[in-house]
C-alpha cells in the first residue's frame, strides 16, 4: 500500500470521527436547551418587598442532558435601565453529565423606585436573559440571549 493512500485513508478517518462527535455535540446542545426552555422547566416570577424596598425577580430552571456528553450551561440575569446600565445582574453555571438534571434559581434585587419606574413606564427598561450551553471542552458551543420590554420579547 503506498504511503499517500494510506495517509488519505487516516485523513478520511479523522474527518469522519470529526462529523460523528460534531453531531454528538449539535444532540446534546438541542437536548440541553430545549429541556430548559420547556414550559414545565422554565420559571419567572417578581416579588416586590415593600418592606425593603426591593423587587425580587427569580429565575427558575431544571435544564436535563437528554445526550450523550457532558455539557456546560451557563445562565445569566440581568435587568436594564434606558441608557443601557444594569441594575442588577447575576448569573449561574452549571455542569450536566449525560442524563442529568439539576435545577438551579437565579435571583435579582432590584430597588423599588427603579422597579416603580418601569411598571408605569417612564423608563424604558428590559430583562435580559441569557442562557450558553458548551460541550466538549468548551469547542462547541451556543448562545442565546432574550431581551424582555415593555412590548413583550424582542
Amino acid at each position: 500500500m503506498k504511503t499517500s493512500r494510506l495517509f488519505g485513508l487516516i485523513v478520511l478517518a479523522v474527518q469522519l470521527i470529526g462529523l460523528a462527535v460534531f453531531g454528538l455535540s449539535m444532540h446534546t446542545m438541542y437536548e440541553v436547551v430545549t429541556s430548559a426552555a420547556s414550559e414545565e422547566a422554565f420559571g419567572l416570577e417578581m416579588v416586590i418587598d415593600e418592606a425593603a424596598g426591593t423587587g425580587v425577580v427569580t429565575v427558575n430552571l431544571a435544564p436535563r442532558n437528554g445526550g450523550y456528553l457532558g455539557a456546560d450551561m451557563t445562565v445569566e440575569l440581568g435587568a436594564i435601565d434606558e441608557a443601557g446600565a444594569y441594575l442588577a445582574k447575576n448569573s449561574t453555571r452549571v455542569y450536566l453529565e449525560p442524563g442529568a438534571r439539576r435545577p438551579l434559581s437565579l435571583r435579582l434585587v432590584i430597588p423599588l423606585e427603579e422597579i416603580g419606574e418601569l411598571l408605569e413606564g417612564s423608563i424604558e427598561g428590559l430583562l435580559e436573559v441569557t442562557v450558553d450551553v458548551r460541550t466538549l471542552k468548551s469547542l462547541v458551543g451556543f448562545s442565546s440571549t432574550m431581551r424582555f420590554g415593555g412590548g413583550g420579547a424582542e
